[in-house]
């Protein structure tokens, strides 16, 4: 039986198909819009995240699980390369898996319900359906190119003794000594490129506290001799971008409080070397005065010619009055600007000089 709508149901039908149509379309125009955004990104060799990060963290994005996971490892480089405006040596880049930091403060219900009851690895199967468990109940995954996703999390007290896992079947995050610090370390958010031109949130720990870990393993005796060299190498250069960008951010907010020092300066300035010409104008129009009295009385007596002379001496008195204190100030503020800037560039130069010798020293 063919059901009759009434005329306000038609209505909101056909406002709905046509938002539809609408969304469909902005929709498209955006599809288009990324896609002529990610050949230029690669015509610019922007594009440098392998291509299964870039889709197993936008999945993690998609599902509002970004926050949850803190990227560790070479893949963090990438972040940090895309946020100081620089790129790293591909040397330093080389790298068959990610490490994916897990918050166990989190609650685990709410992280599987937002994977779908498929786990942490239903999602990196959306990213490439060929992802397996290396060993059953492992912490690691690995696709058909053998590109390796690992699971951990900081050590737990002896109390907190249940597997970290979302799902049956999923991985068991494992325990990896001396992660507390990136736990509680501040974080940065940065966007960027993977190999196909698209664009790749990425959350990693503050740079600082990542150069301290990669020079902390650097010194481990159990680590393989070729990952202690690269782990210092990445240290290094982490720690390079950070006091080039605290360098940067110095002398920016060092110019930026000098000129706010310096404005009022060109008021004071403008005041002291105005204001003589503003008396020499009152004394000339004082004694135009006074010659005018003259004319007019056919005198020259005291009384026509005092009131002329007395205007142009108060002129002048108030010129001068309004410029010796002006240049006076100019003069103090201007110095004591130079001095201020003088020891801001001083302590700059002797901050950065000590960073490159703590950077040295790593």
């Amino acid at each position: 039986m063919k059901q009759i709508r009434s005329g306000d149901e038609e209505q909101i039908l056909a406002a709905f198909q046509d938002g539809k149509v609408r969304a469909q379309e902005r929709l498209a125009a955006i599809r288009k819009q990324l896609g002529e955004q990610a050949r230029l990104n690669k015509a610019l060799r922007l594009a440098r995240v392998p291509r299964v990060v870039g889709r197993i963290l936008r999945g993690l994005d998609e599902q509002d699980l970004l926050g949850t996971f803190t990227v560790l490892g070479t893949q963090a480089m990438y972040a940090y390369e895309a946020a100081g405006g620089v790129q790293f040596l591909l040397g330093l880049l080389a790298s068959g898996d990610v490490d994916l930091l897990y918050d166990a403060r989190k609650k685990l219900t709410l992280i599987s319900d937002r994977l779908d009851g498929k786990g942490l690895l239903g999602l990196l199967r959306k990213a490439d359906r060929t992802f397996e468990l290396i060993q059953k109940q492992g912490f690691r995954a690995a696709n058909a190119g053998q590109f390796m996703v690992d699971l951990i999390i900081s050590p737990r007290p002896m109390r907190d003794h249940e597997p970290i896992t979302f799902s049956a079947g999923d991985l068991v995050a494992s325990e990896v000594p001396g992660l507390q610090w990136f736990v509680n370390s501040p974080k940065l958010e940065a966007v960027a490129v993977d190999e196909d031109g698209q664009p790749v949130p990425f959350r990693v720990p503050d740079p600082r506290a990542f150069a301290l870990h990669k020079a902390w393993l650097s010194r481990q005796p159990a680590r393989e001799p070729i990952k202690k060299q690269r782990d210092l190498a990445q240290a290094r250069e982490v720690a390079e971008l950070v006091r080039e960008n605290i360098e940067r951010a110095m002398r920016k907010s060092a110019n930026e409080e000098a000129a706010l020092m310096e404005s009022y300066l060109p008021f004071l300035a403008t005041t002291g070397s105005a204001t003589p010409f503003i008396g020499l104008f009152g004394t000339v129009w004082g004694i135009m005065n006074a010659f005018s009295g003259i004319a007019a009385s056919g005198s020259a007596t005291l009384a026509t010619v005092a009131p002329g002379i007395a205007e142009a001496l108060v002129a002048t008195a108030a010129g001068l009055a309004a410029a010796i204190p002006s240049v006076m100030a100019y003069n103090y503020f201007l110095n004591r600007v130079r001095a201020i800037t003088t020891r801001v560039d001083s302590f700059t130069i002797e901050f950065v000089n000590f960073l490159e010798r703590n950077v040295d020293k790593v």
